[in-house]
């Protein structure tokens, strides 16, 4: 199986479409990936792959720092 290497600006429109991207670590001797994708193209389908395919752990960023974001802060 050969990996495709797309530009950051490539990743970045895939995961505006909704897509989900696999980014990986270039640093000598690790061999990790994370699976990205925008939170607001979630649905039941893509939560499943990424628990399937992934860790089993899905992580959000806490920050939200749009207006009106749709993430809410406690407090």
């Amino acid at each position: 199986m050969t990996a495709r290497v797309d530009p950051v600006g490539d990743a970045l429109a895939a995961i505006a479409r909704g897509e989900i991207v696999l980014m990986t670590s270039q640093a000598e001797g690790t061999h990790r990936g994370d699976l990205v994708m925008a939170a607001e193209a979630t649905s039941a389908e893509t939560t499943a792959f990424l628990l399937r395919h992934g860790s089993g752990t899905i992580t959000v960023d806490p920050t939200d720092a749009r207006p009106g974001g749709v993430l809410k802060r406690a407090g």
